[in-house]
């Protein structure tokens, strides 16, 4: 990541739309297989996925709600407020045994990174990326995800704003 990766955002789009870019940018930018984006439920007792991307349905579906326990990669960048990478198919197993067993057959995930998304402090969500094979992420990297987590960040709280709470 030797530039800054540009989000192309316009005031127009819905919430779902500005998701999509957000998705699409990121798993492009970080050479990924795959990319969800995940909020604070209603609930206040785990994340719901609002979008994904390179995922069949069959392993979204049953995960869209993610609960804090068991902890996934998401939940636990959520909770500590930093971000997770994962770098290896055995540490996916060995950190998420029940997420690894559920969808690594499916998605071939051996490697992801989830980064906590924040607005004025306070945490909103995740964004995650997911590779199908071993990635070890440099310094570099780590930082330049960081930072796109502050822009979609930015991007997807102004998209939930214009929404409203009533429909999401």
């Amino acid at each position: 990541m030797r530039e800054t990766i540009t989000l192309e955002i316009a005031d127009t789009m819905s919430p779902s739309e500005v998701v999509a870019v957000v998705l699409k940018t990121a798993v492009t930018a970080f050479g990924g297989a795959g990319g969800m984006v995940a909020i604070a439920s209603d609930s206040g007792e785990g994340l719901e996925i609002i979008g994904q991307l390179g995922f069949p349905e069959t392993v979204v579906e049953p995960h869209r709600h993610l609960p804090f326990h068991p902890p996934t990669p998401a939940t636990a960048a959520y909770r500590s407020r930093a971000p997770e990478f994962v770098e290896t198919l055995a540490e996916f197993k060995d950190r998420y045994p029940e997420l690894a067993r559920a969808t690594t057959g499916i998605t071939g995930t051996r490697a992801l990174l989830c980064i906590p998304l924040f607005l004025e402090e306070r945490a909103i969500g995740v964004f995650g990326v997911t590779y199908r094979e071993d990635h070890l992420f440099s310094t570099e990297e780590r930082a330049s995800a960081v930072a796109f987590a502050a822009r979609a960040a930015q991007a997807i709280g102004h998209g939930l704003k214009r929404q409203g709470p009533s429909t999401r």
